[in-house]
């Protein structure tokens, strides 16, 4: 899961302070470029993640199947299960339950060797499946659609870029920013099995445009065969920004091989 395709992931968490800004920090590891996924192709995608800002601590486990549809489209689909604990009164209020459900397809518009890069559009759903009572979830949907572009630097290292703009339902504690958010990852294949990323990425709110916040990843994936990889990440957000995320996950690919 990369920075677009997990637009959601942490986006249904309403305690942090800025959920705009936790729309980005995805797995470092696998930076969701602009190539969709091949035809014919099942990828299923299980991370650990776990978030920490001072006060509040947040942990969610999501599943995501992602399924190329076309040899320029795919689409994903992220479940889960998700955990928040955060200071009441004298104590600690724990929540738990369902993650909101996650919905994103890809379409590629030109390749590398036609327009000097690899550019897609991204267009993501969240469906509020998420506990609006406990605090899990805003109750409402969010929307994304983003730019992505991919160029192969040389035969080992690629550079990512990515450019959207996020339309967030309100929650009941708080009104949601909708905002622009956008970012540039470097991959660097840098052994036959072992690959590293690094990736800086920011928010903006469209009503507060001297609010923008970052944040910066790194990551390592390790391929154990063509079809199963493991991966993990940290993330450090800046300001309001999530303070740390951790996230270490697997992924397996289902269907012929290239």
């Amino acid at each position: 899961m990369g920075w677009c395709s997990t637009i959601q992931v942490l986006a249904a968490h309403t305690a942090l302070p800025s959920r705009a800004s936790a729309l980005f920090a995805g797995n470092a590891a696998q930076i969701d470029n602009a190539e969709p996924l091949a035809a014919g192709q099942l990828e299923t995608d299980l991370d650990v993640t776990y978030a920490y800002n001072r006060r509040i601590e947040y942990a969610q486990v999501p599943l995501v199947f992602t399924y190329g549809l076309l040899s320029r489209w795919d689409a994903s689909l992220a479940v889960g299960a998700e955990w928040m604990s955060q200071p009441a009164g004298n104590g600690r209020q724990t929540h738990s339950g369902f993650a909101d459900t996650l919905f994103n397809t890809k379409f590629k518009l030109v390749d590398q060797d036609e327009l000097w890069m690899t550019q897609s559009l991204n267009l993501g759903i969240k469906i509020p499946t998420a506990s609006r009572s406990q605090g899990l979830g805003t109750g409402n949907p969010d929307f994304d659609l983003a730019w992505m572009a991919s160029k192969d630097l040389s035969e080992h290292l690629t550079a990512d870029l990515n450019f959207g703009y996020t339309w967030i339902g309100d929650s009941a504690q708080q009104p949601m920013h909708d905002g622009f958010h956008y970012g540039v990852a470097l991959e660097w294949q840098a052994a036959r099995r072992l690959s590293l990323v690094g990736q800086f990425f920011a928010a903006t709110p469209s009503d507060q445009i001297d609010r923008s916040q970052f944040g910066m990843n790194v990551g390592i994936g390790w391929q154990f065969s063509p079809r199963l990889s493991a991966h993990a990440s940290f993330t450090k957000g800046f300001g309001s920004m999530v303070g740390y995320m951790g996230t270490v996950g697997v992924t397996w690919i289902w269907g012929r091989l290239p």
